[in-house]
């Protein structure tokens, strides 16, 4: 919204493997973040703010105190219907929005097939699953079958 303030810098995701950090940083990626904004993005709407690298090496972020700072971060402004991209365990914020449009963004996960988020929707009650019918599900090509293994038929 207009007005708003930078976001804490954070990951979308915690390591799979939490007792052993310095194992998780050689892990290829199991997810990807991915933000498609719905506006043309510039300095004055704000965009996001990416620390490369920083899913191997968390030194990169700068700290808590020094949020605002943008040190190492890669700042992007892409157009309407653009793509960024990222690991979902690299560090990156939101910037504050100094303009007086909104900033509205598309944002999604796409993962391997045995990921499963359930640490960015643990205090979420309003989470619901993907609903479906089985007309729909009757309707589709086999080979798409398998994007829909977790939705609740209705």
């Amino acid at each position: 919204m207009p007005g708003c303030l930078q976001q804490d810098i954070h990951q979308d995701h915690t390591d799979l493997f939490p007792g052993i950090p310095e194992f998780c940083r050689f892990l290829p990626s199991y997810a990807v973040t991915v933000l498609i904004p719905l506006i043309d993005l510039s300095e004055q709407t704000g965009s996001t703010a990416i620390w490369p690298q920083s899913h191997r090496d968390a030194n990169v972020v700068p700290a808590v105190d020094d949020a605002e700072s943008y040190k190492g971060a890669v700042i992007h402004y892409p157009q309407c219907g653009d793509c960024l991209l990222w690991d979902i365990r690299t560090w990156h914020s939101g910037m504050p929005n100094l303009g007086l449009v909104e900033r509205p963004l598309l944002y999604l996960t796409v993962s391997r097939k045995w990921f499963q988020d359930y640490w960015s929707f643990r205090n979420w009650r309003e989470r619901r699953p993907l609903t479906v019918s089985q007309t729909f599900l009757n309707g589709l090509d086999e080979k798409y079958l398998s994007l829909f293994p977790r939705a609740k038929i209705c």
